[in-house]
């Protein structure tokens, strides 16, 4: 009976070894990236001092490797005050936000290697008059579009940006805060209804139109940063971060 309880102890707790190493072998971010491995990954890096899960969307975003942040932990007003068109992204708070204050929390090794994206965007006229007509911009840190979340663009809006595997349906846009409840966050989409709404993702996970100012002033929502890095990037296996389980960085 004694020799039965041994050998169950040791399978079990070989079990919860396996279990809790979830990090397998991968050796670059790309090996992680959704189009490529088939399944949601993520990849730690420092933000703050801490480390921060990223999920790895795609190995192929402009030739380099997505990353966006796992969960909501930041709110900024979308449009500046007295913006003249508060649901144009380029120059908006929330661009700005991005480019200066999320950027700089980045530990320095993660800054050397974010590459310049080069953003579709919609234009002032495509808003105002609602006509068909992108720009391009170049961003280290962005948001996704409508469409890259996985939007209908014929539904007050126009295709900004390229198509992402990783999101099919509601389930796969959820996103949580630090508080563990579902969070609504902006994308970088304007709404062609007006000049100051702009498409976001609901708690639930369904794309939805909101107004970016109200009679109080901006509105401030939630905020999911995503970057490029090259495919290339090395990344290792590392256990303390997460309880009974080793997860992959970037360091």
């Amino acid at each position: 009976m004694r020799k039965k309880y041994f050998i169950w102890l040791i399978l079990s707790l070989l079990l919860l070894t396996a279990c809790g190493n979830s990090a397998g072998s991968a050796s670059t971010v790309s090996d992680l990236a959704y189009n490529k491995a088939g399944s949601k990954n993520e990849v730690y890096i420092k933000e703050n001092g801490t480390y921060t899960p990223y999920i790895v969307v795609t190995d192929d975003y402009n030739g380099s490797t997505l990353l966006l942040r796992k969960n909501v932990d930041y709110n900024c007003a979308f449009s500046k005050k007295g913006q003249e068109c508060p649901s144009l992204y380029s120059g908006s708070q929330i661009d700005n936000y991005l480019e200066t204050t999320v950027y700089d929390s980045y530990d320095e090794s993660i800054k050397k290697i974010i590459v310049s994206s080069n953003l579709e965007i919609a234009t002032s006229n495509t808003i105002e008059q609602h006509i068909t007509q992108t720009a391009k911009i170049n961003r280290n840190i962005f948001l996704l579009s409508m469409y890259e979340f996985g939007g209908d663009p014929e539904n007050y809006a126009i295709k900004e940006g390229i198509e992402l595997e990783l999101f099919k349906d509601k389930e796969s846009r959820i996103a949580y805060g630090l508080d563990e409840l579902e969070h609504s966050y902006y994308t970088r989409s304007p709404a062609l209804q007006g000049n100051s709404s702009v498409f976001s993702v609901s708690k639930d996970g369904s794309i939805s139109i909101g107004g970016v100012t109200s009679i109080d002033g901006n509105k401030e929502g939630g905020v999911r940063p995503a970057f490029c890095i090259p495919s290339d990037t090395k990344v290792k296996s590392k256990s303390g971060i997460e309880p009974r389980k080793s997860v992959y960085v970037i360091d």
